[in-house]
């Protein structure tokens, strides 16, 4: 996890903390982009938002779990 490509670009599965140790997200990365999905935590643990992105885009499903909305990206 958090490595970065022979460029110097972040590749792969990256997990961001909190201060106090707890998880804020969970992205994948590809040569530098966003992809997949990425998951974003609140301070309290509970998840916040799960987006798919493709290309650093928004790209599919889009579930925003504090605001209760849901979104589809093309």
């Amino acid at each position: 996890m958090n490595e970065y490509n022979e460029d110097g670009y972040p590749h792969g599965s990256w997990v961001s903390y909190y201060p106090d140790g707890q998880i804020q997200s969970q992205i994948n990365y590809t040569n530098g982009q966003l992809n997949g999905i990425a998951i974003i935590y609140q301070t309290n643990g509970d998840i916040w938002f799960i987006e798919n992105l493709k290309n650093d885009e928004r790209h599919g499903l889009f579930v925003d779990y504090e605001n209760e909305r849901l979104a589809f990206y093309i």
